[in-house]
């Protein structure tokens, strides 16, 4: 899906001067997929996470309830994914501090 995106962008005639600011977003799309991607939850969620431009950081805000709501699914697996997202974010910081200690 993402390179298709950039083949497409590559591909276009579009002004160059847009062209940076496109590839921009398709980096930070290409980011937010992968940490989606991540997380310990069945393929399908992240799947629909991806779908709804859902980044870690807007899931970590988000209470469970308005993401049950928003990706249509019951009160229990957003709190799995919520719970997923949140050990992915301690993994990383923990990775993070190991990595500043070195």
């Amino acid at each position: 899906m993402a390179a298709t995106a950039v083949a497409s962008v590559m591909a276009s005639k579009a002004d160059v001067n847009y062209l940076p600011i496109d590839l921009q977003w398709i980096k930070e799309d290409l980011i937010a997929a992968d940490l989606i991607n991540q997380l310990d939850i069945a393929y399908g969620l992240k799947q629909l996470l991806i779908n709804n431009t859902f980044t870690l950081k807007s899931l970590l805000y988000m209470p469970t309830s308005e993401l049950a709501k928003i990706l249509g699914i019951d009160d229990y697996v957003a709190s799995l994914i919520n719970n997923a997202v949140r050990r992915l974010v301690h993994q990383h910081k923990n990775i993070l501090l190991a990595q500043s200690t070195e």
